[in-house]
C-alpha cells in the first residue's frame, strides 16, 4: 500500500496507509458539513487567525477559538493547529475513526492528533468557483519548533505552488501532465479545464498524497509513480505544469525529495526542459518553475537558449529573482532544519563549495513557457523584473508568436506557510503592489515587447478582499 507521514509522541515520523477513496469521500463530505472548509473556517478564525496561520503561528487562532469544542474548532485544532484533541470531540465531528486510523495518531490521555494535514483551499478561474482540500504532510515548523523533515517529506500549500498555479494557462486541452506532483494542488488546478489529468512523481509517498487530495475532491486522476518522463514514456500532452525539486545541493548531502534531485546543479530543471519536446503534443506547451544557475563564463539568457535551440520549441523565461550563492545556501540549509545543528558550518561550507567548483555567482528563480512550434529558429525571450504575480500566460494569438493573457490566472484562497520560493518569507504588500520594472531581451526572432506585466497583490492579507485576478495568503 502506498504510505502517506505520521507522527509519534517523540515527534518521529513513521509511516501509514492512505485511505481508501470511498473512505475519503465520506470523509470530506463530513468536513464539509462541519464547516472545514476555507470560506468557513476563514469566518471563523477572521484576519488575526489567518494571518497566524500564514506566519506558522498557531496560537493566534487557538485564541480565536477560545476553548469551542464544536466539531469545526474541533477539526481546525486537529488538522490546522496540529493540536491533540479529545477522541470523543473527533468521533462527533467525523463518525467512526478506525476507519481513518491511517491519517490520525493515537495521543495520551484518550486525544487523538493528526497524522498528516488536510488543508481546506479554495479557488475560482474562468471556469468556476472551487473549494476543497489538499493533503500533505504536517507543517514541521509550526510556533517556532525546528523538526528535520524526512528525505521524502511531501510538501504542502507553498508560495512557489501558488505561484505556479497563477501563472498555467487555463484554456481548455484535451490531456496534461503534472510532473513532479507533490500533495496534487496543480492537478487540481488542471482538473477544472483539462480532460484527462497524469499526475507523477518520483515518491511513492507523494503519490500517495495526490491520490487522498484527489479523493477528497471528487476528481479523477492517472497518478503513476516513476522519475521525469520515465511513467509517461511515449504519451503525449497539451499541457505540461511542473515545479521540480530544483534545489542545487551538494550530490552526497542528505536529499529531500520534494527539493533535491540526484542532478549536478541546475541539470534536472534542464532535462525537464529539453525532454519535454517528445511529449508536447503539436501546439503544447511546458510551463515550469524553478532555479537556474547563472555562471561567470556566460549570460545566463543564452545558457537557458542553448538549452531550447534543439527542442524546436519557442520559450519565453520570467526571471523573478536572483540571489548570491550565500544567501541561497542559508535560505535551504534552514528550510532543512539545519539552523543551531552541531554540523551547520560544515553543511554551508559543503555546499559553498560545490556552488564554486561548478562557477556558479548567482541563482535565478522563475518560471518559463515552452511551445511547440518546430520552427528551425526557435524564439527564445526572456525578462527580468520583481512582480510577484503575472497574469497566466494565454496561447499564443493567431498572428503573433509572443504570448497574450486571454486567460486569467485563478483567485486562489488559502493560508499558505512560509516554505521558501526563494525566500522563506513572504513580500510585504507593498512590495507586491510595487509596479514592476521589466527589462525583455531576446536570444532569437522578434524582441518581446508586450509580456504581460500586470502587478498584482499576490500575498494581501486577511480579511482584505482581493484588487486583482490573483489573490493568496502567505
Amino acid at each position: 500500500m502506498a504510505e502517506v507521514a505520521a507522527r509519534s509522541a517523540n515527534g518521529v515520523w513513521q509511516a501509514a496507509g492512505v485511505l481508501a477513496p470511498s473512505v475519503a469521500h465520506d470523509l470530506a463530505a463530513r468536513l464539509r458539513d462541519v464547516g472545514y472548509s476555507y470560506d468557513a473556517v476563514a469566518e471563523r478564525l477572521g484576519g488575526s487567525g489567518l494571518n497566524g496561520l500564514a506566519r506558522n503561528a498557531t496560537i493566534p487562532a487557538d485564541r480565536v477559538l477560545a476553548g469551542a469544542t464544536d466539531p469545526q474548532a474541533t477539526l481546525i485544532r486537529a488538522f490546522a493547529l496540529q493540536h491533540d484533541v479529545p477522541r470523543t470531540d473527533l468521533a462527533a465531528a467525523l463518525g467512526d475513526l478506525d476507519r481513518l486510523t491511517p491519517i490520525l495518531h493515537a495521543a495520551p490521555d484518550d486525544t487523538v492528533s493528526a497524522a498528516i494535514e488536510i488543508r481546506p483551499y479554495a479557488f475560482s478561474d474562468d471556469h468556476g468557483d472551487h473549494s476543497g482540500w489538499l493533503a500533505s504532510d504536517l507543517t514541521p515548523t509550526l510556533d517556532g519548533r525546528l523538526a528535520v523533515p524526512r528525505d521524502d517529506f511531501v510538501l504542502g500549500l507553498s508560495p512557489a505552488s501558488i505561484t505556479l498555479a497563477q501563472l498555467t494557462m487555463r484554456n481548455p486541452r484535451g490531456r496534461a501532465l503534472d510532473l513532479g506532483a507533490g500533495c496534487g494542488i496543480q492537478s487540481l488546478h488542471l482538473s477544472t479545464h483539462v480532460s484527462q489529468v497524469i499526475a507523477t512523481d518520483l515518491n511513492p509517498r507523494a503519490c500517495a498524497m495526490t491520490n487522498l487530495t484527489a479523493a477528497l475532491n471528487g476528481i479523477m486522476l492517472d497518478v503513476r509513480q516513476g522519475s521525469l518522463y520515465e511513467p509517461v514514456a511515449g504519451e503525449g500532452f497539451d499541457l505540461i505544469v511542473t515545479n521540480p525539486p530544483y534545489v542545487m545541493a551538494p550530490p552526497d548531502s542528505s536529499h529531500l525529495v520534494y527539493r533535491e534531485g540526484s542532478f549536478t546543479a541546475d541539470g534536472l530543471v534542464r532535462a525537464v526542459v529539453t525532454g519535454a519536446a517528445t511529449h508536447l503534443n503539436p501546439g503544447g506547451a511546458l510551463q515550469v518553475l524553478g532555479n537556474w544557475a547563472i555562471t561567470a563564463d556566460q549570460p545566463w539568457q543564452d545558457r537557458l537558449a542553448s538549452w531550447i535551440a534543439p527542442t524546436g520549441c519557442d520559450a519565453l523565461v520570467l526571471q523573478r529573482e536572483r540571489l548570491d550563492p550565500f544567501e541561497y545556501i542559508e535560505i535551504w540549509l534552514a528550510d532543512a532544519g539545519l539552523i543551531g545543528a552541531a554540523d551547520y558550518a560544515r553543511r554551508y561550507a559543503e555546499w559553498a563549495d560545490y556552488l564554486e567548483q561548478l562557477g556558479v555567482v548567482g541563482v535565478a528563480w522563475a518560471g518559463s513557457r515552452s511551445t511547440t512550434t518546430n520552427a528551425t529558429i526557435p524564439n527564445f525571450a526572456s525578462t527580468t523584473g520583481p512582480t510577484r504575480c503575472t497574469a497566466a500566460w494565454g496561447t499564443p494569438s493567431p498572428n503573433s508568436r509572443t504570448p497574450s493573457a486571454r486567460h486569467s490566472c485563478p483567485t486562489t484562497s488559502c493560508w499558505a506557510p512560509h516554505s521558501p520560493s526563494m525566500r522563506p518569507s513572504p513580500p510585504r504588500l507593498s512590495d507586491a503592489r510595487a509596479p514592476p520594472t521589466q527589462s525583455t531581451s531576446s536570444s532569437a526572432g522578434p524582441r518581446v515587447s508586450d509580456v504581460p506585466s500586470r502587478s498584482t497583490p499576490a500575498w494581501p492579507p486577511w480579511p482584505e478582499p482581493a484588487t486583482a485576478t490573483c489573490r493568496s495568503a502567505s
